[in-house]
């Protein structure tokens, strides 16, 4: 009967029967960093007839799957045995009598129709099946394969497939009408094979709602989802794809970590033959048993490394002090061991070799690299590294506050020196704040405008991309506002202390204020949503210009550059509106003389881009962690050396853990753990 079942199985995947051996799997690491073989186009008529937007995405997604492979196995290939499951009424089931396959079956498999559940534990290696997949399913059809990592899905708020365009956007760069169009086109016809991984990852709470959602979009055809059969998701996982086989991981074989352990260049080899005989020789051991986990033997030999030179050899750490038993009695010893010193030999290699290609000697010290990494790991939602994210780690609101008590005294003492200059600051910055306000809402509704651009990606908070609505603007506004009224009850204070004819309207006469509060508020706004129409209009029938701004790209260095220009822009465009504004003004009601006022133009317009452009507020957040020894000056260069490293990865315009678990670990020697509440998709509180 076994037998029986078994030779179903191995025509079900179209496949003789074999285990996931070395050949095959060495075969698969070779061709991910082949070029992608030519395609026809479906002749599908929901796909569109030029096949441009589908081979940038193609192109892009080989790109990004062979840099995630490289550092996923930048220390070497190790086979990751698993078994064929049965489903069962309480879950899936070994099937009696059938023998794991190589993982091409898998790729078979799914570019003939079926569908796939990986599940495992964590560490198991489920990411590194998940991207290999793309490349094992891409060999094998027309379709493209494109991995979603659902750690960046937010159900509550985001209905899957705009998520998902925004990901195939993001992720191929494409932001024209045509390109955008192209992708969801593809998107509904099924020419994109999902990828879903990470399902562990979604909050408890929805993952109900989520399983819902890709059962719905999926139906009936080909797709792959990852995640840890935990009892809150279990249920969830399996009905997300009720039709699909399912292979769970197992543990790394002992002789296989022995022989992955070793494959190194000769020079190092002595160095690591007597771990891993031990390995080979006591299976059961502790630190067989730790390294069983693809991430705890990849942590081995990442922390144990040397450098390029040969005098690094001499003054490498011993991989052998992990047989000591005293220190390391459990594999849970090894493994928080190894996790803790990641950052030091990531860091500690580069200050060890200051002649290799890695980065200049003393870049970062590894005792500050930790320190700057546990308190990001505390911080960090859901693995996410964001710039826009840097502002809810300082106390911002209350810098704000702070600064609007100093501006206030500030203006109150000037105005001892220049008349009327307080009531016309209180004035540009007001108009400052309404014009952002008003560009914002402009932008938001102009690049929404038609169903050409339905997922323009904006930032919004645990990853999810947005351009803001009318709720999250007025908030901002409020929040100036408030701002604006310190300062201004300050300055009547400042003013009142000096003696100076204050009033109630800071100097100006009731005609002066009268038209000065119309020019800031309602014609601002209007100048401001006028202006952020005419932009939006703009970037959207310029793909080249638009991609040059804010979040139109996937790599998130590129983001923080583009919305510092972006920044910019919006600062000059500022002052030339105010500056405009205020010589009406001045014109109007002012007596004659020089008009003074139009040294504050730059004080409304960083009103403006301090409360609408998301750099300006990382940049004031960064420099206040700078102070505080909580992250480095360089932050750009710091968070791509963690790339570099295998600490963080990237993931569309932001980066992230590579692991949950690494997360956690350093989390825990932050010293405020604790006293900061952190939240799925919120912020700190």
């Amino acid at each position: 009967m076994a037998e029986q079942r078994d030779q179903q199985d191995s025509r079900r995947f179209n496949l003789p029967k074999a285990r996931g051996g070395m050949a095959g799997d060495h075969n698969i690491q070779v061709n991910l960093f082949s070029a992608p073989p030519e395609r026809s186009v479906s002749d599908d008529p929901l796909v569109p007839s030029s096949p441009g937007a589908l081979e940038v995405l193609r192109a892009s997604v080989n790109k990004v799957v062979s840099e995630q492979v490289r550092l996923l196995t930048n220390r070497g290939f190790l086979v990751v045995p698993w078994s064929l499951q049965t489903s069962g009424t309480d879950g899936p089931e070994p099937a009696a009598g059938v023998s794991p396959m190589c993982d091409d079956g898998l790729g078979d498999l799914v570019a003939g129709g079926g569908q796939l559940i990986v599940v495992g534990e964590s560490q198991s290696g489920k990411t590194t099946l998940a991207t290999r997949m793309v490349k094992l399913i891409a060999d094998r059809t027309d379709k493209q394969p494109v991995v979603f990592t659902l750690a960046t899905w937010n159900p509550r708020t985001t209905r899957l497939k705009a998520w998902m365009l925004d990901v195939l956007r993001s992720t191929s760069r494409q932001n024209g009408t045509s390109q955008v169009a192209a992708l969801a086109a593809a998107l509904e016809a099924g020419e994109i094979i999902p990828v879903f991984d990470g399902f562990d990852e979604i909050d408890a709470a929805f993952c109900g709602k989520a399983s819902q959602a890709i059962n719905l979009f999926v139906d009936d055809r080909p797709a792959v989802l990852t995640g840890i059969p935990r009892p809150s998701h279990s249920r969830a996982l399996y009905a997300a794809l009720p039709g699909a086989e399912i292979i769970e991981l197992a543990p790394v074989e002992a002789s296989e970590v022995a022989r992955y352990l070793l494959n190194v260049p000769k020079p190092e080899r002595a160095r690591w033959r007597a771990i891993s005989a031990q390995v080979e020789a006591e299976p059961r051991s502790s630190v067989a048993a730790a390294l069983s986990s693809p991430l705890i033997a990849w942590l081995t030999k990442s922390v144990y490394a040397t450098g390029p030179e040969p005098a690094a050899l001499a003054t490498a750490r011993d991989a052998t002090e992990l047989l000591d038993e005293d220190r390391f009695p459990t594999p849970a010893a090894i493994e928080n061991h190894l996790l803790g010193s990641l950052v030091t030999a990531v860091f500690g290699l580069r200050v060890a070799s200051p002649d290799g290609d890695l980065a200049p000697v003393n870049e970062f010290p590894p005792q500050d690299a930790k320190r700057w990494l546990s308190f990001l790991s505390e911080h960090a939602v859901r693995r996410i590294i964001a710039f826009w994210e840097i502002r809810y780690y300082a106390p911002l609101y209350r810098l704000a506050l702070a600064a609007a008590a100093l501006a206030g005294v500030t203006v109150g003492l000037l105005n001892h020196l220049v008349p009327l200059f307080a009531g016309t600051a209180i004035l540009l910055s007001l108009a400052g704040l309404c014009f952002g306000f008003g560009w914002a809402r402009g932008y938001a509704a102009g690049r929404a405008r038609g169903p050409a651009d339905p997922a323009r990606a904006g930032y919004a908070r645990g990853g999810v991309n947005q351009d803001g609505d009318m709720r999250s603007h007025t908030l901002r506004l409020a929040q100036g506002l408030l701002m604006i009224t310190l300062s201004y009850a300050v300055c009547r204070i400042t003013m009142l202390g000096l003696d100076e004819p204050a009033g109630w309207l800071l100097g100006l006469s009731p005609a002066q204020a009268l038209l000065g509060a119309a020019l800031a508020t309602p014609v601002g706004v209007g100048v401001g949503i006028l202006g952020g129409r005419i932009a939006a209009a703009v970037l959207r029938a310029a793909p080249w210009l638009d991609a040059k701004t804010g979040a139109r790209t996937a790599d998130p260095l590129v983001v923080i550059h583009n919305d510092r220009r972006s920044g910019i822009g919006l600062f000059l465009l500022a002052c030339v509106i105010l500056a405009v504004g205020y010589l009406v003004y001045y014109v109007a009601v002012m007596p004659l003389g020089f008009p003074n006022g139009i040294y504050l133009v730059p004080v409304g317009a960083s009103v403006a881009v301090f409360f609408w452009n998301e750099w300006a507020c990382y940049k004031v957040a960064h420099l206040w962690l700078l102070s505080h020894h909580l992250l480095p000056w360089r932050f750009e260069q710091f968070l791509q050396t963690c790339h570099d490293g295998g600490i963080l990865r990237k993931n569309g315009n932001h980066f992230e853990f590579r692991h949950q678990r690494l997360q956690d670990c350093l989390a825990e020697s932050y010293p405020g753990r604790g006293r900061t509440r952190r939240k799925a998709f919120g912020h700190r509180v």
